[in-house]
């Protein structure tokens, strides 16, 4: 599988797929979309001992994310220091905590206190590029995760 980078500010993200990946999957996973942008997709196989190549466009939807506190942007920016060439085309996970400025330091809730806030994971490539977001408004809801109800 080759995921095509963006024209003249992209990286390729090329990976291969095992048979039980495959079927696992229940077909071809495909990972390293760019989100809200026409992908190119390749897939590479040999099949009946011919070898076979297919190219299609996939469209990944944009990534929805919360207002916070002095952010001017959907999404922090990812800043690149340097890359190892073989280490061009991989994809690395960001875990990053998200706490208000203002939000006060409240020990009565339970022990978690400032920390007991959802996080931003997402991946990026070795260009800084997001390639997925956890939308973690689907399964986090902060108000309903007390300590102190046991």
């Amino acid at each position: 599988v080759k995921v095509k980078g963006k024209p003249d500010s992209g990286i390729d993200i090329d990976y291969n797929v095992s048979e039980h990946a495959l079927l696992t999957h229940d077909g071809v996973p495909i990972w390293g979309l760019y989100p809200d942008y026409l992908n190119e997709v390749v897939l590479s196989y040999t099949f009946n001992g011919a070898k076979k190549v297919e190219t299609y466009k996939i469209y990944a939807q944009p990534i929805v994310t919360y207002s916070r506190d002095f952010r001017f942007s959907h999404m922090q920016k990812t800043h690149v220091k340097k890359v190892d060439p073989a280490f061009k085309n991989r994809l690395y996970l960001i875990n990053n905590t998200i706490t208000s400025v203002y939000k006060p330091l409240d020990w009565k809730n339970g022990g978690a206190a400032s920390w007991n806030d959802f996080t931003e994971n997402y991946i990026v490539d070795t260009k800084g590029e997001v390639r997925w977001y956890l939308d973690y408004q689907k399964f986090y809801d902060r108000s309903e995760r007390r300590v102190m109800d046991g």
